[in-house]
């Protein structure tokens, strides 16, 4: 198998008969079995096909096959120089888009959904409203944000948040509150307040306050 152009040998050519197939080796060799009247083909990638009738004459002679390379016509290309930058930017900005159907149709369905939105009733927001409206944030509900008491991690942990109680001791140089200056504010229920005999007694002056006994 040999190259109708340069003469050179051709390898992986795919050669096959009715009952027998096989490939040519890297020196462009083959052996095929095939008997008188047999018609022997021969196909590769880049040739064209090409195929002989075996006569009798040909058995145990070597033969050489040459094939004609597949000519292939091009579509031709236009070259040109390349943009600068500002030019190409300025050339994808004016160019219009081309939409498909497809696309053109879900503008139109957009522009009549904001159309029919237009005359929908208007709900009011309630506080719980708000606040799902708050955490949302300009893109969704936001997990984590690095601005206090913002994302809904926040919100969660202001709530379980232990609060410490902070026991300031007094100055050392405050003086005692004269008993008669204290106030004192007592809450009870209307049964004990009409059960307890001393409860009138809070109203009047501090001083004249004693101990109550509770029923």
């Amino acid at each position: 198998m040999t190259d109708s152009v340069n003469s050179q040998p051709l390898a992986r050519v795919y050669i096959w008969t009715n009952n027998y197939n096989t490939y040519s080796d890297s020196e462009g060799s083959f052996l095929v079995y095939a008997q008188p009247g047999d018609t022997i083909f021969f196909s590769h990638l880049s040739y064209q096909d090409a195929a002989i009738k075996f006569q009798n004459e040909m058995s145990g002679k070597r033969l050489t096959v040459a094939m004609a390379p597949k000519v292939r016509t091009l579509d031709p290309v236009t070259v040109n120089s390349t943009l600068t930058e500002s030019e190409f930017k300025e050339k994808v900005l004016n160019t219009t888009p081309v939409l498909t159907k497809e696309e053109e149709l879900a503008r139109e369905n957009a522009q009549i959904m904001r159309r029919i939105a237009l005359y929908a009733p208007q709900q009011s927001m309630n506080a719980n409203d708000n606040y799902l409206d708050y955490m949302k944030g300009p893109q969704g509900v936001v997990l984590f944000s690095n601005k206090p008491g913002k994302g809904l991690i926040s919100a969660v942990k202001n709530i379980v948040k232990p609060k410490k109680l902070v026991y300031k001791r007094p100055n050392s140089n405050t003086a005692p509150l004269p008993l008669n200056e204290i106030k004192f504010n007592v809450i009870k229920d209307s049964k004990s307040m009409e059960a307890n005999s001393g409860y009138d007694s809070l109203k009047q002056d501090s001083s004249r306050l004693r101990p109550v006994k509770q029923m």
